[in-house]
């Protein structure tokens, strides 16, 4: 049987010369050019092959190329760490980023990243996910919004255009917020089942009114939001934790600047 194996230009990191992909041995009978491109690092160099339409007589070869073809979980991420790292983002950055995209696409935890990074490859569904992701990426979009998600303490949020990204300092605000009336129980009465009433005013995906309500038991939360689209955001992130919430949150639409807007909603 014959098989036709069609690939373009694809960069292969290797060692040294010795340590090149694809052994002169094992393609003696394909069509290639290889030039030196770049280097990754101080131990790896890149050579990029470009194959012409191929003619394949051996189904094991074929197998082979398409094996080794196929896109590394460990390329991808030294690939984007450095296309993120020429559009201007710290080292550091660049390489959360495009750890925190992979382990997104591949489906897979910090931990199993760490363990399986030469394991793991990108189907192709995966890498059309891939490579959408990075051009908005390096379009100057932030990771979340490309994501569609933002982790907020114990929670995972869905974010969008529509609303704000939630920040570390709120989430710090927050734990305060949980901390304080958590002593003040402890020193007014241990027993109480009494909770806190909250007001959100402007709560964008709901991450405050959420993350108290999630917490502080019999605690009641209403989110004020003005923007319709923001508003349906953060009653998709309620429906997510309905049967999580230690308290319990309403999300509203209102005027902030205009509490009649709202204020026949709230509780006495």
């Amino acid at each position: 049987m014959c098989y036709w194996y069609v690939r373009l230009w694809v960069g292969i990191p290797h060692r040294s010369a010795e340590d090149a992909p694809f052994p002169s041995q094992m393609y003696r009978n394909i069509s290639i050019s290889s030039a030196p491109f770049s280097t990754i690092s101080d131990h790896y160099s890149v050579s990029l092959f470009r194959f012409h339409l191929i003619f394949v007589t051996n189904k094991h070869l074929y197998r082979y190329l398409c094996c080794v073809m196929a896109a590394s979980a460990r390329e991808q991420y030294t690939d984007l760490r450095h296309q993120l790292e020429a559009i201007g983002y710290p080292p550091e950055e660049a390489s959360a980023v495009a750890r925190a995209l992979l382990t997104a696409i591949c489906g897979v935890t910090d931990a199993a990243w760490h363990l399986k990074l030469d394991e793991l490859t990108l189907s192709e569904a995966q890498q059309t996910r891939y490579r959408a992701a990075v051009a908005r990426l390096k379009q100057g979009e932030p990771l979340q919004y490309v994501l569609g998600e933002a982790p907020f303490g114990p929670l995972v949020l869905s974010v969008e255009p529509g609303v704000l990204i939630p920040r570390p300092e709120t989430e710090e605000l927050c734990s305060r917020i949980v901390s304080a009336q958590k002593l003040g129980e402890k020193a007014q009465n241990p027993h109480t089942d009494k909770g806190l009433r909250i007001l959100d005013l402007g709560c964008g995906s709901g991450a405050i009114s959420l993350y108290l309500a999630y917490i502080l038991k019999s605690s009641v939360v209403y989110g004020i939001e003005k923007s319709g689209d923001a508003l349906a955001i953060a009653r998709q992130n309620a429906t997510r934790y309905t049967d999580q919430l230690a308290g319990t949150v309403h999300f509203l639409q209102g005027d902030m600047l205009h509490p009649e807007t709202f204020a026949s909603h709230l509780e006495p």
